[in-house]
């Protein structure tokens, strides 16, 4: 920095001190947040003047996101930012980036004790941002640099957006924080930041409004209160702090001039209020119409397959509305015009409950019609219960419900995905539509003709057919050989060939066995399988 710059980043240090001085003595919410970041906002267009001063750079926008995008800078609150370059091949506006970068270090983090964040992101970047990170970016403002860089990064996100997979994240989101903190307002020692009644709450009630094409609402007063306890609560710490503990509620109740008994009676009721916002916006959900996925719109809290489609992305677009227990029309559905395969093998990947729902609006039967034949065929031998096709969709649920604990869970979270072992569910019985005998190779030559008509990769394919081709091989095992024997063992360890297949083989077979009759799993056979 030169001395000029350096003189006035002092200066601008020199304020923020005031201003903590100020909160102490006249603690405030949003409106102290706003003064404080826009002290903030003067040191970047400062760095970004200095730094930038080259005309023939190429140009570059500094965007403020998530908090500091809202204005809503606590005293030690993060300074998040993304910085979007119009030529990322240029080595001159790199240096220059780096600069920025060491500059933003020496004021924030070593003057001022901030935590800086920052992401280098190109506009082509869009499309594959996840939820998380996006959602950051809805709250995005430019700080400094060029508005059309901005305006273009507005504009991909808006395009690449997929409002019903954004709204099932942030309610997940939301339910982790729940269970990680508190899911209800009214505790003793409140997260102001993530647990049930705290600020979160009022962002992801916009972020779900927004999503959903809805208005968003602006800041009630009941949040503002939340704000200024979390202003104090960062001025006692010394430190960007959550967790309102009941030592630290003593210390915030005396500078407010309250008894800490006061002081959490007024915070609780107006977290209660917070909270409301979100549960109400969660229940709009099923009033508002919006985008589940191409191809899939939410009405009224159900989900319609419109327009002409592509089965796999409209699979997500079904799976995405089971999730978010949207019912599904069992209106008829045009043929596709194409089969996203990735997308579709995902979409069946995500339980019995949205397979039931694509066979209900008849996208099943174009996905996977070699099962939807099965419906009313009747298995040969005497102890099945259900047809091939109930007795399918009652493995995958057993899939789906595997206990938490003991050695399928351990099998279960072993595997890096379970596409393909519910995909091998799926299949494994359709040869019987054929008849029993061999019914498995058949099954496996259905499989993987299917594979390769989606495209999927060789090697997903062949583990696929192989589970198919092998799927009564491990209940055989169990139930006629001898497993004390060292050489049953070693003979089956050769067979399976690696980890992986085992347990994928492990969990078809318990979900297969579990789902011909009531009785068919008898704790001697789980036992063997274990």
């Amino acid at each position: 920095m030169t001395p000029e710059t350096e003189a006035i980043v002092d200066g601008i240090v020199e304020q923020r001190r005031a201003l903590l001085d100020r909160l102490r003595s006249r603690p405030r919410g949003l409106s102290w947040c706003e003064q404080h970041t826009v002290l903030m906002d003067e040191v970047l267009s400062v760095l970004h003047k200095e730094i930038f001063s080259d005309p023939n750079l190429p140009a570059v926008a500094i965007i403020a996101t998530g908090g500091y995008g809202r204005r809503e800078l606590c005293p030690f609150s993060d300074i998040d930012l993304t910085v979007v370059p119009e030529d990322e091949t240029s080595s001159e506006l790199d240096t220059a980036i780096r600069q920025l970068f060491k500059a933003m270090h020496l004021v924030f983090s070593t003057k001022m004790r901030l935590t800086v964040g920052y992401a280098y992101r190109l506009i082509a970047d869009a499309p594959g941002i996840d939820a998380k990170t996006r959602t950051g970016l809805l709250d995005m403002r430019l700080i400094a640099g060029s508005y059309d860089l901005f305006r273009r990064l507005e504009r991909a996100l808006e395009e690449s957006f997929s409002a019903g997979e954004f709204v099932l994240a942030k309610i997940r989101e939301r339910e982790a924080m729940y269970e990680k903190f508190h899911d209800t307002p009214l505790v003793v020692e409140p997260n102001l930041k993530e647990g049930a009644g705290g600020l979160r709450d009022f962002h992801c009630a916009n972020w779900l409004r927004a999503a959903t094409s809805e208005r968003t609402v602006r800041p009630p007063a009941a949040y503002d209160e939340i704000v200024r306890v979390r202003n104090l609560l960062h001025l006692v710490a010394g430190k960007p702090l959550d967790q309102l503990s009941r030592g630290r509620q003593q210390e915030v109740a005396e500078m407010l001039g309250q008894t800490r008994e006061v002081m959490m009676s007024a915070f609780t009721s107006s977290a209660e209020k917070v909270h409301q916002y979100y549960l109400r916006a969660k229940e709009r959900i099923h009033e508002a119409r919006f985008e589940l996925a191409q191809g899939v719109i939410s009405v009224q809290g159900e989900a319609r397959v419109i327009g002409k489609i592509d089965a796999g992305r409209v699979g997500i677009g079904i799976a995405v509305a089971t999730k978010l227990g949207l019912k599904v029309s069992n209106l008829p559905v045009a043929p596709p015009s194409s089969v996203d395969g990735p997308a579709a093998i995902f979409a069946l990947s995500t339980g019995e409950a949205t397979i039931r729902n694509l066979d209900q609006c008849g996208l099943l039967s174009y996905l996977l019609p070699e099962l939807t034949a099965c419906r009313n065929v009747l298995p040969e031998d005497t102890v099945h219960a259900y047809t091939v096709f109930e007795h399918t969709l009652r493995a995958v649920r057993n899939l789906d419900q595997i206990p938490d604990e003991g050695f399928l869970a351990e099998a279960r979270d072993s595997l890096i995905d379970l596409e393909q072992l519910y995909a091998a569910t799926l299949l494994h019985d359709v040869g019987r539509l054929y008849g029993e005998l061999g019914h498995e190779n058949i099954g496996a030559e259905i499989a993987s003709s299917r594979c390769i008509e989606w495209s999927l990769s060789e090697d997903l394919r062949k583990n696929i057919v192989w589970l198919i081709e092998n799927h009564l091989e491990m209940s055989r095992f169990i139930r006629s050989r001898d497993l004390q024997n060292p050489a049953t063992i070693e003979e089956f360890a050769q067979f399976v060939g690696d980890i992986d297949r085992l347990r994928q083989l492990t969990l078809l077979t318990y979900a297969d066995i579990k789902a011909v009759s009531e009785t068919t799993l008898t704790p001697a056979l789980l036992g063997f399988l274990r």
